[in-house]
C-alpha cells in the first residue's frame, strides 16, 4: 500500500520539493486544481481542499526522501507505523477568500509558472498524539491561502485501542512539544433548548466512502454534514442561507472524529445555527441505535457578497 501510494502520488504531480529533517518541516508542490475539485457550482469543495493537505503529508510519510538521501520518511512515519495503525483525531482549516478567487483567475501558462505548495511542520509532540501544520502558498507569494492542522493519535493495531507513541519516536522528537490548544477541540452538545432549532438528516453509508481499512473516509463526514444542511436550506431552516449550501464558500472548518462508521451504517445528522454568529452552522453525526456522537464538526462560511 505505501509503494502505491507513493508512486500514484507521483504521477499525480504530488512532488517533495525540500525536506528539513532536523526542523521536522517540508514542502511539496501539489498539482494544478482540476474541474474534479469544483462542486456542481463552479466553487472550490471544501473536502477536496482537505484532500490536497492529507495528500501533500502523506506523500511526506509514504515517500522515501530523494532531497537529503535519507532511508526513512518524514518525521520517520513508517518506522512509527510498524504494528500500529494511525487515526485521525481532530482538523482545524481555515481559507483565504483569495484561494476561491486564485483558482479561478488559473490559466495553463500561469499555473506552470505559479504552482501551488504545501508547507508542512510537525507542531506538538504529545504523549499518544502528534499535530501537523500545513500552509497552502503559491510559489510567487508568500500569502497563506489557507491552513490545515492536524491531530494524529496512534493505536495499537491488535487492540485498535490508543497506546503511547514509543519512546525513542518522543525523545527524537519531543523539542516541538508545545502548548498550543486549538486541536483541542470542546465537545459539541446538541441543543436541548427549544429556542435553538435544530434540523434532522439520515445518513445511509455506502461502500464507496470507506477507505482500506473499510471505515468511513474522514472527508466524507463533512460530505455528510454539507447533505444534512442542503435539506435544512431546502426547507428555509437556516437564516440567510438560500438556494444550495454549495453557493457558499467555507471559511473556516473544525472538525473533531470520535469513533468510526462502516458501510452499512445508519447515520442521524443534527445541525443548527450559532445564535452569535449565524455564518457559522454546528453539526453532530450519532449512529442510529445507540445513539453514541461519531463525529462533530463547525463550520464558518464567507457570504457570497464576499466571493
Amino acid at each position: 500500500m505505501a509503494e502505491k501510494f507513493a508512486r500514484l502520488a507521483r504521477l499525480s504531480g504530488y512532488r517533495i520539493l525540500s525536506r528539513s529533517p532536523s526542523e521536522a518541516a517540508a514542502s511539496v508542490i501539489i498539482p494544478v486544481p482540476t474541474v474534479d475539485d469544483l462542486s456542481r457550482n463552479g466553487i472550490l469543495e471544501v473536502w477536496r481542499i482537505m484532500s490536497w493537505f492529507t495528500s501533500a503529508i502523506l506523500t511526506l510519510y509514504r515517500t522515501t526522501d530523494d532531497v537529503t538521501d535519507d532511508d526513512s520518511t518524514f518525521n520517520d512515519y513508517d518506522k512509527l507505523e510498524r504494528g500500529r495503525q494511525i487515526f485521525v483525531r481532530s482538523i482545524v482549516l481555515t481559507v483565504d477568500r483569495q484561494l476561491y478567487r486564485a483558482t479561478e483567475e488559473r490559466d495553463a501558462a500561469a499555473a506552470a509558472a505559479d504552482a501551488f505548495v504545501v508547507d508542512v511542520r510537525l507542531a506538538n509532540s504529545g504523549r499518544t498524539s502528534w499535530d501537523t501544520v500545513c500552509v497552502l502558498t503559491q510559489q510567487s507569494s508568500a500569502r497563506a491561502l489557507a491552513t490545515f492542522s492536524r491531530r494524529t493519535v496512534i493505536a495499537d493495531r491488535a487492540t485498535k485501542k490508543v497506546a503511547a507513541l514509543p519512546n525513542w519516536w518522543k525523545e527524537k522528537y519531543s523539542k516541538f512539544s508545545s502548548q498550543d490548544q486549538s486541536l483541542d477541540l470542546p465537545v459539541l452538545r446538541v441543543p436541548s433548548d427549544p429556542q435553538v432549532p435544530v434540523h434532522r438528516h439520515k445518513i445511509y453509508v455506502k461502500w464507496a466512502e470507506t477507505d482500506f481499512v473499510q471505515h468511513v473516509n474522514y472527508r466524507y463526514y463533512v460530505v455528510y454534514c454539507f447533505e444534512a444542511a442542503m435539506t435544512a436550506i431546502k426547507t428555509n431552516f437556516y437564516i440567510g442561507f438560500y438556494g444550495d449550501i454549495l453557493n457558499y464558500s467555507v471559511r473556516g472548518l473544525r472538525a473533531l472524529y470520535v469513533a468510526e462508521a462502516m458501510a452499512g451504517d445508519v447515520l442521524n445528522v443534527v445541525t443548527w445555527q450559532d445564535l452569535q454568529n449565524p455564518k457559522l452552522l454546528h453539526f453532530v453525526i450519532a449512529k442510529e441505535g445507540n445513539g453514541k456522537s461519531i463525529f462533530q464538526c463547525s463550520a464558518e462560511f464567507f457570504t457570497k457578497s464576499n466571493l
